[in-house]
């Protein structure tokens, strides 16, 4: 569009063949890029926080998957604690910042800064001066992070907050690294999270059917470590990966299984999982499946 900018927009959406929830909004943004600026857009984008998990968990998306069950941190989709009926996208490993800026960096020594900003996320309906954790409280949700990458080496810190009406702020932060070497990838992440309240599912405790061994206890602290193994033989992926909720709910988190490749764009994966939480519950699974983007 001239002097360098490019403009640029997207409209994301998702069929899920294994539910009842038919097609999904996703990503709806739109945004400038510039080589030497950056990256400006506004809209419902995926947080950074969110894609660095997808980038070293390559069950991302599957049964099989770390979020949600014990390896990494998951929001929960309720009304009163986060916004529009939704998860909050800004911490955690699910949803979209809603209502969003977020901008990203040109890449300086390898290094690339993203910063997330919701000026104004809320639920509809929701009036100022409403009961302590309304949804009124999380205006000006934000997120910071940093990525640097070169060669086989990548590695990544992030720090993010959830603004809570008339209670402590909710905060999450982590860092996280990835090593490629030859056939071989290794993987590591640590995360902390203070004062929980968008990350408390509760579900465990409730014994609900819909169980989310990576629920910390409102108000709570917690913290999770997952690590991860993954040798490549042609188009095939093996992996083995495991992690652990340590907080009150107190999970631990298995999956073993293999990726094949039949395109940059079409896979199969199958694998067993396992998530325990003695005294409570277990859960159990062996998954296949085959994935298809456009």
């Amino acid at each position: 569009i001239g002097r360098g900018f490019k403009a640029a927009a997207v409209i994301e959406v998702q069929v899920n063949s294994a539910g009842d929830r038919g097609v999904n909004n996703r990503q709806m943004w739109v945004g400038l890029s510039h080589k030497k600026l950056g990256f400006l857009g506004a809209g419902a984008l995926h947080s950074p926080y969110k894609n660095s998990g997808a980038k070293i968990d390559p069950f991302w998306f599957t049964a099989l998957e770390s979020r949600g069950a014990g390896g990494m941190s998951t929001a929960v989709g309720s009304a009163n604690r986060n916004v529009n009926g939704g998860v909050n996208g800004i911490l955690g490993h699910t949803g979209f910042i809603q209502s969003g800026l977020f901008y990203r960096s040109p890449a300086f020594f390898h290094t690339r800064l993203e910063i997330g900003l919701s000026p104004d996320e809320k639920a509809n309906g929701v009036v100022d001066g409403e009961s302590a954790g309304s949804s009124d409280g999380d205006d000006n949700d934000y997120i910071i992070a940093l990525t640097y990458e070169k060669d086989d080496l990548w590695l990544f810190a992030t720090y993010a907050k959830n603004n809570v009406e008339n209670v402590d702020d909710e905060v999450a932060y982590k860092i996280a690294a990835q090593y490629k070497w030859g056939q071989h990838t290794f993987t590591a992440q640590r995360e902390w999270v203070k004062n929980a309240f968008a990350l408390d599912g509760g579900r465990l405790i409730t014994g609900s059917a819909d169980d989310n061994f990576s629920s910390v206890a409102t108000g709570k602290d917690g913290k999770f470590w997952f690590l991860g193994y993954q040798y490549k033989l042609g188009n095939n992926i093996f992996v083995v990966q495991a992690g652990e909720n340590d907080s009150e709910i107190d999970s631990d988190y298995y999956a073993v299984g293999m990726i094949h490749k039949f395109s940059a764009l079409t896979k199969m994966f199958a694998g067993f999982t396992a998530s325990e939480n003695s005294p409570l519950r277990d859960r159990q699974a062996f998954s296949i499946g085959l994935r298809k983007d456009f």
